[in-house]
């Protein structure tokens, strides 16, 4: 009785690992799909009003904008509304399928820049991230380095 015992206990022990292997391999994909949505939810997204396929030449893209570049820097001025900012960087890009009009604000006393997206077609604000940018600063201190003086 004693080994009919323990060969039961064995054989279910045998069954439960074998029932666990599949759901063993299986962690791994569902841990790497859990991890690309955590991702992507995590990332803003935009929905523009210019939606551009493919990859169409500059002077294409030119042709179907709604705004000037100059009309995009302001409503990136007025959304950021500081004091005292500047305009650094302006753009025409695709970002996300979408035509929009990059531009970077620098607020005067406040570090890293404030990147805004403008629809290109209707110039609202589609998104408005703050930017610190280290690695400009690692670069000159790694280049101050290198010097022989």
């Amino acid at each position: 009785m004693r080994s009919r015992t323990a060969s039961v206990w064995v054989l279910s022990g045998v069954l439960a690992l074998g029932a666990g292997v599949p759901a063993l391999a299986a962690a791994p994909k569902a841990a790497a799909s859990a991890t690309e949505g955590a991702t992507e939810a995590r990332a803003p997204r935009i929905k523009g009003t210019i939606k551009v396929e493919g990859r169409p030449s500059l002077e294409e893209l030119k042709k179907k904008v709604k705004i000037t570049q100059a009309e995009a820097e302001k409503a990136a001025l007025k959304a950021v509304g500081a004091k005292e900012m500047k305009t650094t960087y302006s753009e025409l890009e695709l970002e996300q399928g979408y035509l929009v009009y990059s531009i970077d604000v620098k607020v005067i006393g406040k570090e890293g820049i404030e990147e805004i997206w403008v629809d290109a077609g209707n110039g609202k604000v589609l998104m408005r991230p703050h930017e610190v940018d280290d690695e400009e600063e690692d670069d000159e201190d790694e280049a101050g380095e290198d010097d022989p003086e």
